[in-house]
């Protein structure tokens, strides 16, 4: 809880209230920190922040980095982010293996697969889909093109088991 003086304190270190209130509740710091700590001359942050984002860092990012972790503001604008470099080298491998960067995303999001997995493996048509539910229904598993899909992309099951697994079962069929 934030108590009046506090408020003072902070307002004679020439810190505003709002810029307290944010400290604490937001960005979590102690209240020692919040009320003496000098608020940062914008201009040198702005200037940095400019760095970040040329370097593909999100100003939540850097903004993360220097008021949660303590980073330097050259750190926190220069370090690129072991994820959005492992991100940015897969989506060229995919570029490269004909997948779109929609697919290579929703490969990632959607299904959960690893960046390498969702810019290798290669793309099938929907004919091909369509052949496999013409063997669902062959096996009587009653199935949507979509759920095909899921069971195959986001479940990890094998064709097998996607064509002959009923619904709302746990094993196939043929087992």
């Amino acid at each position: 809880m934030i108590t009046p003086e506090d408020i003072l304190k902070a307002e004679r270190n020439g810190i505003h209230r709002n810029t307290l209130y944010s400290r604490i509740k937001t960005l979590k710091w102690d209240k020692g920190r919040a009320t003496t700590e000098p608020p940062v001359k914008s201009s040198k942050r702005m200037n940095w922040l400019k760095i970040a984002e040329e370097n593909g860092i999100t100003q939540s990012t850097f903004n993360a980095r220097i008021y949660k972790y303590n980073w330097s503001y050259e750190k926190a604008a220069t370090l690129p982010s072991p994820k959005r470099y492992d991100m940015v080298k897969w989506k060229e491998i995919a570029k490269q293996n004909g997948i779109s960067e929609g697919t290579f995303k929703k490969r990632i999001y959607s299904f959960g697969w690893s960046y390498e997995k969702a810019a290798t493996k290669p793309l099938r048509n929907q004919g091909y889909y369509n052949s496999l539910l013409k063997k669902a229904h062959a096996n009587g598993v009653m199935l949507s093109y979509h759920s095909l899909y899921y069971r195959i992309n986001k479940k990890g099951m094998t064709i097998e088991e996607a064509i002959t697994t009923p619904l709302n079962a746990k094993r196939p069929l043929n087992k």
